[in-house]
């Protein structure tokens, strides 16, 4: 064998393992290509719901010797038709009384909220629980339960 074959010989057997490993390498970056974009289009599918989505939400709060609930809308999408209902509150003995004229509130955007005016009699409960329902872009009739705290 003169040295041009060797030579040939190992410029052959260089560009063999070249090409198996730039074909392992391609392999490898294709399967990731792959789950980068899955994980893309999961993500994007998720902010595209949440875009959707309302977030209802109530806290308490004191103004001089009236308290109110304040129900506000943390969420992307805009909530509508914004029902509150509570067995703590309805009953006869509850000690709390809504002052409310409609039964459910009609529109309420994002970052948006609106309040509700309660009387507290002797003996009310300390921590009603709530739920909220409204409907969104994303389903109707959502709900969400909480519980309020009406203590001082």
């Amino acid at each position: 064998m003169e040295t041009s074959d060797i030579i040939s010989l190992v410029s052959l057997s260089i560009s063999v393992f070249a090409g198996i490993y730039s074909w392992v390498t391609r392999r490898k970056l294709d399967k990731q290509q792959l789950q980068i974009n899955d994980y893309t289009l999961l993500k994007n599918k998720k902010i595209e719901e949440d875009e959707k989505k309302a977030i209802v939400c109530a806290n308490t709060f004191k103004i001089n010797e009236s308290w109110r609930i304040r129900v506000y809308n943390k969420g992307m999408g805009t909530a509508r038709n914004i029902r509150i209902h509570s067995k703590d509150i309805t009953e006869p003995n509850s000690g709390i009384r809504l002052l409310i004229k409609q039964t459910s509130y009609p529109i309420l955007n994002k970052d948006d909220h609106f309040d509700i005016v309660m009387m507290l009699f002797e003996g009310h409960a300390y921590s009603p629980i709530i739920k909220l329902v409204w409907d969104d872009d994303f389903g109707n009739d959502r709900s969400r339960e909480q519980a309020l705290d009406l203590t001082l």
